[in-house]
């Protein structure tokens, strides 16, 4: 029988995706995220075979977890694939009698990197604890929670790093409840007062309007927003990315002026992100999406790209909203886009020496982590080679 290759690679996505499934399903049982469904999902594969329940204990027993958790979650599972045909080259071969034997030692390595695990457990321990930022020259902390708050009479506060985020009232406050600054009554200040929130790259912040919508705002964006709202509709104005769960109000429909674009909301959360391609991403609810071509409406689950016309998407959750979760999660991502992302959050600018000849890879490490720790990833799953100096990342491709 001939060896057919579509049918080769359409069974390897799905032992990759299945894996993906896998590894999030005991990420959540971890974390004592998990609902009734995915519970069901989880419990039918550990009961599939004792293989997967060794595995599934030695995962979520390890006694230095917490460290792992800390600098690799996902590793790139294709990439893991790939290097598992090259020691074991049966996979790949259409041995008909050999390959469920081999893909199930397969999917079973596979959950196991994908799950952050396997890198510590396969590479000698010297080599996993050693200086990172030595392979690289300088390393670069994580950004963190800094911005700024704008006034109508030109007054720029400098919000506080150690405050999770502002609440907008008569008065403005953090969240614990610490005064921010007074504009009731302010002589000083015309009306209506506007306010306009801005985040440097490096840096993220988190906000409850005056109606109780929260939005979170990723590096190098603005929101601009009245203290109050008042009139028929409540109306933002967006730069670059954020994340907004709206507070319900029939009345009031909630409006996001983007590049352009009008997103309409009565109560719902979404992602929108404008940093290159503008785009929406529905969690839940409905929006209406209205720009000079046209208009949409999404359902959860759908993602609208915006440019000369608005087309539909099915959306991956998940990886949209990874960053308001603290998280980077590349799934099939380009270097180009994933340095994209670095640079803005460590605040870098990134330049290449070579053609990454448009691979693509998977990963999920938390924003926290200093950048040497994400490009160790990198070099592992890429191959390419990475230094830093000062601020600057230089990409080499072999």
């Amino acid at each position: 029988m001939r060896f057919d290759q579509a049918n080769y690679n359409d069974m390897e996505n799905q032992h990759v995706n299945k894996a993906f499934q896998l590894a999030s399903l005991i990420r959540k049982h971890v974390e004592g995220t998990l609902n009734d469904s995915e519970r069901q999902q989880l419990d039918t594969w550990l009961g599939a075979s004792a293989t997967n329940r060794n595995l599934f204990e030695k995962m979520t027993q390890a006694g230095d977890f917490d460290a792992y958790e800390q600098s690799f979650l996902n590793v790139d599972t294709i990439g893991a694939l790939e290097r598992f045909k090259s020691h074991y080259p049966l996979i790949g071969r259409p041995n008909r009698r050999l390959r469920p034997r081999v893909w199930l030692a397969a999917a079973a390595i596979l959950v196991f990197l994908s799950a952050g695990l396997g890198w510590f457990y396969l590479m000698p321990r010297q080599e996993a604890t050693q200086s990172l930022a030595s392979r690289y020259g300088d390393d670069i902390p994580a950004g963190g929670d800094r911005a700024t708050l704008t006034l109508s009479d030109g007054r720029v506060v400098e919000l506080n790093t150690d405050k999770e985020g502002v609440i907008i009232g008569d008065d403005l406050t953090y969240n614990d409840g610490t005064s921010l600054v007074e504009v009731s009554g302010d002589s000083n200040m015309q009306s209506p007062i506007e306010l306009t929130l801005t985040t440097p790259r490096g840096g993220q912040y988190q906000t409850t309007l005056s109606d109780g919508t929260k939005v979170w705002l990723n590096a190098g964006s603005s929101l601009k927003y009245p203290l109050h709202f008042s009139g028929a509709q409540r109306t933002v104005i967006l730069e670059g990315e954020a994340y907004f769960d709206v507070s319900h109000n029939a009345k009031q429909p909630f409006i996001v002026r983007v590049n352009g674009t009008q997103i309409s909301v009565l109560g719902t959360q979404f992602n929108v992100n404008a940093y290159n391609e503008l785009t929406a991403t529905l969690v839940e609810g409905s929006v209406k999406i209205t720009n000079a071509s046209g208009q949409q409406l999404l359902k959860p689950g759908e993602e609208a790209r915006i440019g000369q016309n608005i087309t539909v998407h099915p959306a991956d959750i998940d990886k949209v909203i990874a960053w308001k979760d603290g998280y980077f999660y590349f799934k099939s991502d380009h270097i180009e886009d994933i340095m994209d992302q670095l640079a803005r959050w460590y605040d870098v600018e990134v330049k290449y020496d070579g053609h990454s000849f448009g691979k693509r890879y998977n990963g999920r490490i938390r924003r926290e982590v200093n950048l040497s720790k994400v490009l160790d990833m990198l070099t592992y799953l890429s191959g390419a080679q990475f230094a830093v100096s000062g601020r600057q990342i230089t990409v080499t491709f072999n």
